[in-house]
């Protein structure tokens, strides 16, 4: 199979330094991606060894006979109750409906899956009775050897494979050779991954390595924008040194509506910050902190302005989800603890709460539309 290296290799840089950042260690290069904590840790990837393990035990196909079929449903529905995100909502509702419509047909399929070395016929009888879930279908053989099959969500993966350069779908494609492509695809960036991490990886690592990455592309995304967040801060200063942070002051209503068009570096979007709308929401502000105006701040070097940072409440990663951002009523002028503190600090929420309640208005003539509860969720 034809893979993009480039982009490969970029993705697992990605992925190291998220892993290594969320876990405040190194990668250990003596040992597998199972030594690190934050990776095996049961909200993130731990969760689906845990799956297979308890599913299996539920399962107990290993006393099976091929005429107790009480006992196989039984198994199976216990089974795909431990599934979790591994397969959707409405398939496990569908499989347990189909096996007590007819469970002498659903018994002797899921037997010759767990007891029987048939495996393509196995899968073809799978997609004839519960239809071409490829999900549904996917876990079961998952569950049966997790050193051979593993997990699938078609839809996922087809954006994923995509973003990698690799030419593989597997959407309303459901069939045993298409899902030995998609296995023997992860085996292939398994072997790579190694080689890249100098360490062991397994089948199911490898999987969790590509299934995480949205959340890799968002810690990446926010790295971007905290740079462009010191770009902003560097060109502010200027501003103030040279005295002209006065000049052409924007009020609320009179920033243009549409955005402007993001610019690309390194094949990533970056979305403008202009300093004159910063400046503009310093001066309404009073160059205070609006969490609380009391906090103390330095004076800047060369004039007798307090130092304060510009924050936009709904992220810029948000973009291209609303008419503009980048505008007076969405940037808040905090402090230096407070802007940190919005960013990593426990009490995040109620900051991001007060400040929503005195723009939510604000925003909203400006046609940007919120809740609260979605905004929190961007953070």
């Amino acid at each position: 199979m034809q893979f993009d290296l480039e982009k490969i290799n970029q993705y697992l840089f990605n992925f190291r330094a998220y892993i290594e950042h969320r876990s405040n260690m190194l990668l250990d290069m003596s040992n597998d991606l199972t030594s690190n904590k934050f990776f095996m840790d049961k909200k993130q990837e731990g969760y689906k060894k845990k799956v297979y393990e308890d599913a299996r035990k539920t399962l107990g196909f290993n006393t099976w006979t091929d005429e107790r079929s009480d006992e196989i449903i039984n198994g199976a529905k216990g089974a795909i109750n431990k599934a979790q995100n591994l397969v959707f909502a409405n398939q496990q509702i569908h499989f347990k409906d189909k096996n007590d419509e007819n469970p002498e047909i659903a018994s002797k399929i899921l037997y010759n899956i767990f007891c029987r070395n048939d495996d393509r016929k196995s899968f073809e009888e799978a997609v004839a009775f519960w239809g071409a879930k490829y999900d549904l279908i996917a876990y079961l053989f998952f569950l049966k050897d997790k050193e051979r099959y593993l997990p699938i969500s078609p839809g996922n993966f087809d954006n994923k494979f995509a973003k990698l350069g690799i030419d593989l779908r597997m959407s309303h494609r459901c069939s045993y050779e298409n899902y030995l492509s998609f296995v023997g695809c992860i085996d292939e960036l398994r072997a790579h991954m190694e080689q890249y991490f100098d360490f062991g990886v397994s089948l199911l690592d490898a999987h969790s390595v590509i299934w995480m990455m949205d959340s890799v592309e968002n810690f990446v995304t926010k790295l971007e924008e905290l740079s462009e967040d010191e770009i902003l801060i560097h060109e502010l200063s200027e501003s103030f040194s040279n005295g002209d942070y006065e000049e052409s002051i924007i009020d609320y209503g009179e920033a243009p509506r549409n955005r402007r068009e993001p610019r690309f570096s390194n094949g990533r979007k970056i979305y403008p910050r202009s300093k004159q709308m910063s400046l503009s929401a310093f001066s309404r502000a009073n160059y205070q902190c609006e969490i609380n105006n009391s906090h103390h701040s330095f004076i800047r070097k060369n004039s007798d302005i307090k130092y304060m940072e510009a924050h936009h409440l709904i992220p810029m990663s948000q973009y291209e989800f609303f008419p503009n951002l980048d505008i007076p009523e969405n940037i808040v002028c905090l402090c230096s603890n407070c802007h940190n503190e919005i960013h990593y600090g426990e009490k995040a929420n109620d900051m991001i709460k007060k400040l929503f309640a005195k723009r939510q208005m604000h925003l909203k003539e400006m046609g940007i539309e919120i809740k609260i509860e979605d905004l929190l969720k961007m953070y």
